[in-house]
Parts: structure tokens; C-alpha cells; sequence
């Protein structure tokens, strides 16, 4: 068994969607999971990522002495090493008693950003660093800055006039957003309590799909084709690990 441990991920900012209404609450909450809302227009996994981050509810307005609309807006504020996604493929249907599942295609990445979706001091930081990455780079076209080193002396330095151009250094920084897909548990079945659920693992550049007893080695088409959209299987979980190459940055 893997044991995955995941820093805080989640704020959790209710904000009074009512113009009479000028509460705000702005509270942090730990999650080991990040959701995937999916819905008849959800097409692809951030958009469900988004989704579920930004909703609209309802709740006891304490100036309006009433029920009222507010908006929940989600942001990471931390980059756990790690990113553990589950796709809500499953829902109660009372007619059955049974949690049937969503069948609907969507399209997961190999390779994930989820600097959109970040917020606070980490947006900003990420922002700066992006910025100067993609200026050395600019820079290097050619060169060797830009490449991944295996050793690397980390300096703090002193910010400068953040319009100079930047002095390439190799710096190791711990990410700039990127995440990798490294893991996938998929379902195959009409509902939750039935079927069949595997796993498919990333080894050494090397996918294996681990059904029971037996292991063999896939391609990453075949990867890509879990993305739903009828009774093959179908991701269910995402596992994504977090990319600190060391890269060129500024001194």
C-alpha cells in the first residue's frame, strides 16, 4: 500500500454574493484531496478542478437575519508534493439504491499547471518566479542556461529593480506549478459498489497496469484512453507528483 501525505491545500473564502449583504469569511481548511465536478459541459479535469473550487451556496446570513446566496472561492496556498484528484464519477439514485456512476468523458493531462488556481502569497510567488524563468530563458535560446543540473550552491540574494534584466544562476527552486502524472486508479462497472477497479502505474518512464495478480507494461495511449465515455475503464483517482527540477533563475 502507498501512504500519501499532502500538505495543506485549501482557503476557503465565502464571500456575500448579495450587494446588501457585506459579510465576508475567510477561513483555511486541510484537504488530502482535490475534487473533479462533473457535470453535462464539463469537458477535461481542470475544468472540473475549477468547478468544484468555485461554487454558489447557501447559508445563514447573519446581517440579513436570513438565508442567503454566497460564493465560495477556493485557492491552493500551498504545493504539496503530491496532488491526489478524484473524479465524482458516482451519485445516489434513490430510484435504485444505488450509487450509480457518471460514464462522461473527460480528459485528464499528462503534464498539469494548476497556477490558475492558486492564491495568496504562493500566487505571487509563483508569478515572480514564472516571470524570470521565462526571461532567462528568453535569453538562453542556444545556450546551455535553462538546462536541469544534478548539483546546484542555492545564494539568497537581495531583490533588485525588478525591471533589470536578469542575470542567469542556476538556482534550485521547488516548483513553478508543474505537476506529472504518476498514478491512476480507474473503474470499470455501471456503479460504485460493483465492477472493477485497477491501478496504472508510472515506473521509470514506463507504464505498467496492475489488474489483480497480473502486471503488464502499457503505452501512453492506452493511458489516455481512461478518460471515460463508456464501459471501459475509467479513471477514478489521479495521482500527480509535484516537478522540482532545478532550473536557471536570477541573482
Amino acid at each position: 500500500h502507498t501512504h500519501i501525505h499532502t500538505h495543506r491545500l485549501v482557503d476557503e473564502e465565502l464571500e456575500g454574493s448579495d450587494v446588501t449583504d457585506p459579510e465576508e469569511t475567510i477561513r483555511t481548511e486541510n484537504t488530502r484531496k482535490l475534487i473533479v465536478a462533473i457535470n453535462v459541459s464539463t469537458t477535461n479535469m481542470f475544468e472540473g478542478i475549477r468547478e468544484n473550487l468555485k461554487e454558489r451556496i447557501q447559508k445563514r446570513s447573519n446581517v440579513l437575519q436570513r438565508e442567503a446566496n454566497f460564493q465560495r472561492q477556493c485557492t491552493l496556498l500551498e504545493l504539496p508534493k503530491y496532488l491526489f484528484i478524484r473524479f465524482n464519477r458516482f451519485f445516489w439514485r434513490s430510484d435504485t439504491s444505488i450509487k450509480a456512476k457518471i460514464v462522461r468523458r473527460v480528459v485528464f493531462p499528462f503534464d498539469l499547471d494548476i497556477f490558475e488556481l492558486t492564491g495568496g502569497t504562493l500566487y505571487k510567488q509563483l508569478e515572480k518566479r514564472r516571470f524570470q524563468h521565462s526571461s532567462i530563458l528568453k535569453q538562453s535560446i542556444g545556450g546551455a542556461v535553462g538546462t536541469a543540473v544534478d548539483t546546484v550552491e542555492t545564494k539568497e540574494t537581495p531583490d533588485t529593480d525588478d525591471t533589470a534584466v536578469p542575470t542567469p544562476s542556476y538556482i534550485g527552486i521547488d516548483s513553478l506549478g508543474h505537476y506529472s502524472l504518476t498514478g491512476i486508479i480507474t473503474h470499470k462497472g455501471r456503479n460504485a459498489d460493483s465492477g472493477h477497479y485497477i491501478a496504472w502505474v508510472l515506473t521509470k518512464d514506463v507504464w505498467y497496469k496492475y489488474d489483480d495478480q497480473t502486471v503488464i507494461s502499457v503505452t501512453p495511449d492506452e493511458i489516455a484512453k481512461l478518460c471515460g465515455g463508456g464501459d471501459w475503464h475509467t479513471v477514478y483517482i489521479a495521482l500527480y507528483v509535484r516537478n522540482d527540477q532545478f532550473f536557471a533563475t536570477t541573482k
